[in-house]
């Protein structure tokens, strides 16, 4: 995502869940946005020249 002006991805609310694999994320407000959900990243993401690259917890997990 690119370009978004607001944020990237964003794992919005309780109950949402987000797993991002093989992103590139960049000329965002926020990159990747977890406001209150569950946001699980495997790492393999490129995030950067966002005002802000990341917000809130996001996990890394291990892709199987």
């Amino acid at each position: 995502m690119t370009h978004s002006g607001i944020s990237g991805l964003t794992a919005l609310q309780a109950g949402s869940k987000v797993l991002a694999s093989g992103n590139t994320v960049s000329d965002n407000g926020t990159g990747l946005e977890n406001i209150g959900g569950l946001f699980e990243s495997a790492g393999t993401n490129v995030v950067r020249n966002n005002d802000t690259n990341k917000s809130g917890t996001i996990t890394v997990v291990a892709m199987e």
